[in-house]
């Protein structure tokens, strides 16, 4: 039975006392409101009293939670439980202690899916297809993926072990692995050579380690290639730090935006006066994927000078989210500002307008390894509206599902495209994109190549043209 009046319930009450009272402009001592949550726990002590199927009180602590941050009706602030908050931190981070797999849920079986080299599972021996029947003598079948990963997942240094279960030519082994945990690199940027001196560099997330990756990646491409081409498309940002250290690699000792808080005063974001990591010409691409952080690096990059940004509009959001921590270990997400960049625009709604507008004519270019590209902190539901929506959605139209418009909204289409690709890949049809769906999503993203990206074909040419004049300019010298 739910007890009422528990005291993580009187957290959510003080937390939607004062959602409330802010929402309406007046913030006045909690002793001078009226019981207005009473009612509150009238509900919880009935249902605890007289429902057929009384409630868990973590359950309705996190339904009363999520309503309240609902009363502000901005689609980026939401409430986040414990497991999806120590999820985001880790993202954001950019590391976590784990052995360097990917898995899969597939008919009730955790698969690997895939094994990272040079960590842990792969010092061992793990294969892509084994399939972990045991986690430290636990059976993990019938578990949900963000359980197992959790319990494989822990401190860079202590041991877990697994127990994996085998299939080849000479039939079914029962295996045994004992592994050490070790810090896990989430990569979040990606290179290679398109032409003799044409490099392309794609950027995922802008997360604490992204600009140390970025540096190593430039200083290694800057002693073969003369031209860069930065792709940003889908790009749904990151942290504002991480933000700022990339711009100041392009553009050094620069304006980059101006934030505003509540109370209207304007702060100034600069770039560090560094020397600039890229010296060759560059061409940026976006898409209506790219928002936030990515929007703040094109614009930047656009207003500089310093790169021609090819695609289509990007999404268009200028506001600043800040993370709270709660009580519970949970977290309430929160917008606190709003930006313009140094021009001077107002992205919120209309996004910049690249330089030269080329309509994607084929599936855009996710060309990202496996279990990455798609991102959530959030199990993503009918109603929901987010940057991973809009993710979702333009990653189910690559995979030609139909999601209906990339507008960041999980309507009826985007669910029906969801159930779509569970019933296609042996997922229940829930319609719901839990961690199990967003790692089959993951999944399906390694074969999808960069062939007939009319985009990027463009960005070579304009790239090309560029070096050409380069080419001119140093001869003429």
């Amino acid at each position: 039975m739910v007890q009422p009046r528990t005291p993580l319930v009187r957290i959510i009450v003080l937390l939607a006392s004062v959602a409330i009272a802010c929402a309406s402009g007046r913030v006045e001592a909690q002793a001078e409101q009226p019981d207005r949550w009473g009612v509150l726990d009238e509900i919880i002590d009935l249902m605890g009293k007289h429902a057929l199927q009384a409630p868990q009180i973590e359950e309705a602590t996190d339904a009363a939670a999520r309503a309240v941050a609902r009363i502000l009706g901005d689609p980026y602030s939401y409430y986040m439980t414990p497991s999806e908050y120590q999820r985001t931190k880790e993202w954001f981070r950019g590391t976590f202690g784990g052995i360097g797999v990917a898995l899969a849920l597939r008919d009730g079986a955790v698969v690997i899916t895939q094994v990272f080299e040079g960590y842990p599972g792969d010092r061992a021996g793990l294969k892509p297809g084994d399939v972990i029947t045991h986690v430290d003598e636990q059976p993990v079948r019938g578990l949900t993926l963000e359980r197992v990963s959790k319990l494989i997942r822990g401190t860079p240094g202590t041991r877990v072990r697994l127990g994996i279960e085998r299939t080849g030519p000479a039939g079914t082994q029962h295996l045994d692995f004992v592994l050490v945990r070790d810090i896990i690199e989430v990569p979040t940027v990606f290179s290679r050579i398109l032409q003799d001196d044409i490099a392309y560099v794609r950027i995922t997330a802008f997360y604490a380690n992204t600009p140390k990756q970025l540096e190593a990646v430039l200083s290694k491409l800057s002693t073969t290639a003369r031209g860069l081409i930065l792709d940003l498309r889908d790009n749904t940002g990151g942290l504002l730090g991480a933000t700022l250290d990339v711009c100041g690699m392009f553009a050094p000792g620069v304006l980059v935006m101006r934030a505003y808080q509540a109370d209207g005063r304007p702060i100034e974001y600069h770039t560090g006066t560094d020397y600039r990591q890229w010296q060759g010409p560059v061409v940026a691409l976006v898409n209506g994927g790219t928002a936030s952080g990515a929007e703040i690096v094109a614009g930047v990059l656009q207003w500089y000078g310093v790169a021609t940004l090819v695609g289509t509009r990007t999404y268009g959001k200028s506001t600043m989210q800040t993370l709270f921590p709660l009580s519970n270990g949970g977290a309430l997400r929160l917008t606190t500002g709003r930006f313009t960049l140094a021009s001077g625009a107002d992205l919120e709604g209309e996004g910049l307008t690249p330089d030269v507008v080329v309509p994607a004519k084929a599936a855009p270019a996710l060309d990202l390894p496996l279990g990455l590209g798609f991102q959530t902190d959030r199990v993503l539901r009918r109603g929901l509206v987010g940057l991973d929506v809009l993710q979702l959605q333009a990653v189910l139209a690559a995979l030609g599902y139909q999601p209906g418009p990339a507008d960041g909204v999980f309507g009826p289409k985007t669910e029906k495209a969801v159930r779509l690709f569970q019933s296609d890949h042996g997922l229940a049809p829930t319609g719901q994109v839990d961690e199990a769906t967003a790692q089959e999503i993951r999944s399906a993203l390694r074969d999808l190549q960069d062939v007939g990206d009319v985009q990027l074909e463009t960005a070579v040419q304009i790239l090309r043209e560029m070096l050409q004049d380069h080419a001119r300019g140093d001869a003429q010298k």
